[in-house]
């Protein structure tokens, strides 16, 4: 779209729901009461409370994870973010009936989390199985899958701004019905595309096709959003930009000469005849691309984790820098991640315990952690204690000078076990949110987790640590890929 990029297009939105008596309708277990009224999901706020701050560069912490079921976390988020959310991605369970394990590295470090999607064609088939990451065993097949979402699309269409884009992904089993939900909550008038992600793997089916393709449905919450097919221009193929490239102008911009009347290319310029045009850098995107899974690199031994590039071509598109992003089926945080490095806010939730590790843990390995983040969570869905017997103790200075360092120690089960661990304080009074001031974070590739961490104290006697009076007590704290962490103490 040119110009502006919230330019009107479309005609009015249509009323949610069947238009017409006798139009097509999508119904599902529960969607109406036994008076034949409409169900409606439960807006009863729970408490939310932060638990945990990672603050970013300049003390920035203007991003948010959240831990525990959307249907319960997002009467709390509405009452904070209703109307202000300008892209929602969400990649819920496929309803695959599929139990799913975190994935370590065959050949590597047990820590080394770092399998990518759990597929029997996915890049890591095979890899050992971790702790659970979550089930996608829905009751009721197709109808209760349906049911679950529906509730949950309701309230997250309240998130978006009046020019906000949502992103259904989804796969061949559940699309076709998510189509006509999202028609009914989103109006159909305000369905834009149809998306296929095409991705590589291998071909293991023989007695029909083989799968190699996502669905992603695209909603705008009204008749006017933001859209910049400039940024994800598809790239043309080498034998095409040969071909394009035969005249270059005195700036270096190759260009083809074309007749005035239609007819075609011309060899050279013929004034009055011909005019120049410059060769595009790419062709505008077509409703299916390309995107391969997550490299190597990127990986972090969730299952089903999305690549970075297929977020980065929705979130470039569909959003400007400095708008909020939200994800709330985030699972291993490609989503925020993304939104971090294109210069986004965001907003990321999970049910899992393990989805919320892992991205923590992938948000603080960025160079700038994530933007900064704080950690919300409902009453149950705070990460349980872990069993893991771990002392934090100044290193001594090698000389007067030397900048502070503190040691994480333990047997060498338990500190296999920590994926991330931080000196920080408490904020408030005891049990308040953990605020960390430094971190370490174990490498999804190679395994390895730095035991050191720099502080702003120096071993030595009692009375030079920062404890008593006013001062915040400084305290470890140590999180595990399953979920689960702990305060560590700072030996004396």
């Amino acid at each position: 779209m040119s110009g502006d990029p919230r330019a009107p297009t479309g005609g009015p939105s249509a009323p949610r729901g069947p238009s017409a008596e006798g139009d097509l309708e999508l119904t599902w277990p529960g969607k109406y009461e036994a008076d034949g009224s409409r169900t409606r999901p439960n807006r009863g706020v729970e408490p939310l409370p932060v638990i945990e701050r990672f603050p970013g560069p300049a003390g920035a912490m203007g991003n948010r994870l959240v831990a525990g079921d959307n249907l319960r976390t997002l009467p709390a988020l509405l009452a904070e973010f209703a109307g202000r959310v300008d892209l929602v991605y969400l990649d819920p369970p496929f309803g695959t009936g599929d139990a799913f394990h975190l994935q370590t590295r065959r050949g590597g470090t047990s820590g080394a989390w770092a399998g990518a999607a759990n597929r029997a064609d996915g890049p890591d088939a095979g890899a050992r199985r971790g702790p659970a990451a979550y089930a996608d065993r829905q009751p009721g097949g197709l109808g209760g899958f349906i049911a679950m979402l529906a509730p949950r699309l309701e309230l997250i269409r309240e998130l978006l701004s009046p020019t906000g884009s949502f992103y259904l992904h989804l796969d061949a089993r559940t699309v076709h019905a998510a189509k006509l939900l999202c028609d009914e909550i989103f109006g159909a008038a305000n369905f834009r595309n149809h998306l296929v992600w095409v991705y590589a793997g291998r071909e293991l089916a023989r007695r029909r096709y083989n799968a190699k393709h996502d669905d992603i449905l695209f909603y705008t919450r009204g008749r006017t959003w933001t859209f910049h097919p400039e940024r994800i221009l598809e790239p043309l193929r080498e034998s095409s930009r040969r071909a394009l490239s035969r005249h270059v102008d005195e700036d270096g911009r190759p260009y083809v000469i074309r007749y005035r009347d239609g007819g075609g290319f011309a060899g050279r310029d013929e004034p009055g005849r011909t005019y120049r045009q410059l060769v595009p850098d790419g062709t505008l995107p077509r409703d299916w691309f390309m995107a391969d899974f997550a490299r190597k690199s990127q990986r972090t031994g969730y299952p089903t984790q999305k690549p970075e590039a297929l977020l980065a071509r929705l979130i470039a598109a569909s959003s400007e820098p400095g708008d909020l992003v939200a994800d709330l089926f985030a699972g291993s945080g490609t989503t925020p991640v993304v939104a971090a490095i294109l210069g986004r806010r965001w907003l990321a939730g999970d049910a899992s315990r393990a989805a919320i590790a892992a991205m923590r843990r992938r948000l603080l390995a960025m160079p700038d952690g994530g933007g900064g983040f704080e950690v919300a969570a409902l009453a149950d869905a705070g990460p349980p204690a872990a069993t893991l017997d771990l002392v934090i103790r100044p290193v001594p200075a090698a000389e007067p000078h030397d900048p502070g360092r503190v040691r994480i120690t333990g047997s060498a089960d338990d500190l296999q076990a920590v994926v991330a661990w931080a000196i920080g304080t408490r904020e408030g009074e005891p049990g308040g949110p953990f605020v960390a001031a430094t971190t370490a974070i174990r490498d999804s590739w190679t395994g390895e987790l730095a035991t050191d961490l720099p502080t702003n104290f120096q071993a030595g006697p009692a009375a030079e640590l920062p404890v008593g009076g006013a001062d915040p007590v400084c305290i470890g704290r140590a999180w595990t890929a399953s979920g689960t962490a702990t305060d560590v103490p700072i030996a004396r």
